[in-house]
């Protein structure tokens, strides 16, 4: 049985796929990207929170999909790491 938080995570993921896809319609893509973003970073969250019931208070997809211990297809992962946001110049060493 699916835990109530895991399902939390995946009907607000929903939402938000649905919201970009309003936005989609409407042309407000930098809006409908950052939607995207969001849902892609709750599935994955709720598989960590699924499997080790830990909640990860980060936004990084690439360290998301490491942590759900997941293997995605190389052009999902290139999908992936394009809606990632750049690291700042101040993080860069």
């Amino acid at each position: 049985m699916m835990k109530n938080i895991t399902k939390e995570w995946l009907y607000s993921a929903n939402s938000d796929l649905q919201d970009a896809g309003v936005l989609f319609q409407n042309k407000s893509y930098k809006n409908c990207v950052l939607h995207c973003h969001q849902a892609i970073e709750k599935i994955l969250k709720s598989i960590i929170v699924e499997r080790d019931y830990r909640l990860i208070r980060i936004h990084d997809l690439i360290t998301l999909v490491n942590d759900a211990k997941v293997k995605l297809p190389k052009d999902i992962m290139v999908f992936i790491d394009e809606l990632n946001p750049p690291l700042s110049a101040s993080k860069i060493s």
